[in-house]
C-alpha cells in the first residue's frame, strides 16, 4: 500500500498501533483523516504527518517512534 494514492474525497477512519523506542511502549491511536488540500496525498506522506500527531500526543519528537501497525477505512 505505500505507493498508493489516498482519494481526497473520502474522510478515512485510521486505527495505528505507534511504539516509542525508548520508552518501550505502544499505545493504539485512533484518528480521522482528509485530505487538507483536496488533492490526493500518498499513503506514506499521510503516515508520516499521522506519526507526528501521534508523537505529539505522546510527548516524544517522532524520530523516536515507529508503525507498529495501521489500517484505513472509509469514514
Amino acid at each position: 500500500m505505500p505507493n498508493q494514492m489516498l482519494n481526497p474525497d473520502i474522510t478515512y477512519k485510521v486505527t495505528m498501533r505507534v511504539g516509542v523506542s525508548s520508552r518501550r511502549i505502544e499505545q493504539d491511536h485512533h484518528l480521522t483523516y482528509r485530505s487538507p488540500d483536496g488533492r490526493a496525498h500518498s499513503v506514506d506522506d499521510v503516515l508520516l504527518a499521522l506519526r507526528r500527531a501521534c508523537a505529539q500526543a505522546m510527548g516524544v519528537h517522532v524520530s523516536e517512534t515507529y508503525v507498529v501497525n495501521c489500517r484505513f477505512s472509509p469514514a
